[in-house]
């Protein structure tokens, strides 16, 4: 008997596993739903719909086996510097969100930095800045029980960025 438990155990949690892969197609979506706005960049509320991921099957002994995987949170580098670690629920579109940057140098290709006028004003080495967005997600388990923690999982993305103009802003 505790050997069929242990099967049914290895076998849902294979089956919950493949779950977690279909979280890194919903990060993979997410990617897709990145938008912006001028020189901000913020994450779409689409991206995080759903924000914590569940699968559950009844085991030999009739007990139920649950997994669930949820987005603890969000770490940006946005790619001049700068970084920070968000909330999956500051992921939200302007004007609600906090998830936004923003940046002092436009980026322009080598040769509009090297002939244009105005080429001066641009980032000296970068076409684009290169944001990588790491969702870091947990994992529990629970078989007719308390929640047992499975550890962390990190799943990143990075998209170039492209920043066409910079605004001043008096500031007093």
């Amino acid at each position: 008997m505790a050997g069929d438990v242990a099967t049914g155990v290895r076998l849902a949690t294979s089956a919950a596993f493949q779950s977690l892969e279909e979280a890194y197609a919903t990060v993979a979506a997410a990617r897709r739903q990145l938008s912006y706005q001028r020189e901000k960049y913020r994450v779409s509320k689409s991206a995080f719909r759903e924000q914590m991921i569940t699968y559950s099957e009844l085991l030999p002994d009739g007990r139920t086996l649950a997994v669930r995987a949820t987005v603890g949170a969000i770490q940006v580098d946005w790619g001049d510097g700068f970084a920070a670690t968000h909330l999956p629920g500051q992921a939200l579109p302007y004007p609600e969100g906090l998830v936004t940057h923003t940046y002092a140098v436009k980026t322009c290709p080598p040769e509009y930095r090297e002939t244009h006028p105005s080429g001066g004003h641009c980032h000296p080495t970068l076409e684009a800045y290169p944001i990588t967005a790491t969702f870091v997600w947990t994992g529990d388990y629970a078989v007719g029980g308390p929640w047992i923690e499975l550890g962390t999982l990190p799943s990143t993305v990075t998209v170039a960025y492209d920043v066409d103009e910079v605004q001043g802003v008096l500031q007093s």
